[in-house]
């Protein structure tokens, strides 16, 4: 189940970058690509509100969060990568 915000509240909640440069909760994250950028902002105008799927996503996080290993890739890279798939 999920439920849509539209770009006002968006906008009125800070969630996203505004036109005025003024900080926002999507700054506390850093996705180093288009992709991802736009995934954010997908989560932010789509969020779940299952509390089981969001535990999940929790859990998920946490786990990554947790894991030593870091991969070294260039932005540019994963956005050529990303237009076959």
């Amino acid at each position: 189940m999920t439920f849509e915000i539209d770009d006002q509240t968006l906008k009125d909640l800070e969630l996203c970058d505004d036109m005025y440069g003024n900080a926002s909760v999507a700054d506390l994250f850093t996705p180093g690509t288009t992709g991802g950028k736009d995934e954010l902002r997908e989560i932010f105008k789509q969020p779940y509100a299952d509390a089981d799927i969001i535990n999940n996503r929790l859990a998920y996080i946490a786990l990554l969060a947790s894991c030593p290993a870091t991969i070294k890739l260039k932005a540019d890279d994963l956005n050529y990568a990303e237009l076959y798939l």
